[in-house]
């Protein structure tokens, strides 16, 4: 999945986003408002990665989450 996907359904990536990283919250998912920088802020705020770190684990949740029914 990559990032223009993961803004176009939102409300749906959203979810996932926050069942990949549980210690996000409401206001986290607010703050990120769709944005893959948003994303990274958060992640490096509430989990205390740095930038490298953050771009990683965004990077592994792009090629890992699919669509269902979606091939790999």
């Amino acid at each position: 999945m990559n990032w223009s996907e993961i803004e176009s359904h939102w409300g749906v990536t959203s979810r996932l986003i926050a069942s990949s990283w549980k210690e996000l919250s409401g206001d986290d998912l607010g703050r990120i408002d769709r944005s893959r920088d948003g994303l990274a802020a958060v992640l490096r705020d509430r989990y205390g990665w740095d930038a490298q770190k953050a771009e990683a684990e965004i990077c592994a949740f792009e090629k890992d989450v699919r669509w269902p029914g979606a091939v790999k």
